[in-house]
């Protein structure tokens, strides 16, 4: 295939991924919009709500550590837990005192979370430690001796919340992949007529 078909090709599907990005937004801006917003201590006394997903807003990290996994052949894929508390606390409480394990399994999503000193996350919320691998539970009861896994509810995130971040992000890509594919597919039939203008006078 030549130069200026793939050139052609290659403007048409930027167009057409900044199409479905601007289709996408909307309804992802809708679904993040409905998540109900809670403290820790809200959605403990009364739950996550009977959505998908919950965003916490005063998220605080413990400090002893945390078990970490990332897939060799895939490094933005990781399995990362450690437990959490409200920000409301004056002092992390004592492992016994935990109920809260956030689990993250996306790489962005960890960088952007354990360097904060409060983050607001949007989660799914499980009962129970059934997700938690037994290495990570070994770990984690080695680093937090004392720590109730049994009482632990898992807030994960990585698994496709949608969120005002993403929706923002799909509109930007569909603003400027849309007008980059419009400009080349332009550029390209001025080059075109340009090239018959000037085989014509010759």
């Amino acid at each position: 295939m030549s130069r200026p078909s793939w050139r052609f090709f290659g403007s048409l599907g930027l167009l057409a991924y900044g199409v479905l990005c601007l289709a996408r937004f909307p309804n992802e801006r809708e679904r993040a919009m409905a998540v109900p917003r809670m403290t820790c201590e809200q959605m403990l006394q009364k739950g996550p709500g009977a959505g998908e997903y919950v965003t916490l807003t005063d998220v605080r990290l413990c400090r002893r550590g945390f078990a970490f996994w990332r897939d060799a052949m895939s490094p933005g894929d990781v399995d990362v837990f450690i437990p959490v508390y409200a920000a409301a606390f004056q002092q992390e409480p004592t492992p016994p005192d935990l109920v809260l394990l956030l689990e993250v399994q996306d790489s962005s999503d960890w960088q952007r979370i354990r360097d904060a000193e409060v983050v607001e996350l949007t989660c799914q919320v499980h009962a129970g430690i059934g997700r938690v691998a037994n290495w990570a539970q070994k770990d984690l009861a080695a680093k937090y001796q004392g720590l109730r896994l049994a009482n632990l509810s898992v807030l994960t995130v990585g698994l496709q919340e949608p969120t005002m971040a993403k929706a923002r992000s799909l509109l930007t890509h569909g603003i400027v992949a849309s007008l980059v594919g419009v400009a080349v597919l332009i550029w390209l039939v001025w080059r075109r007529k340009a090239s018959v203008v000037g085989s014509e006078q010759g």
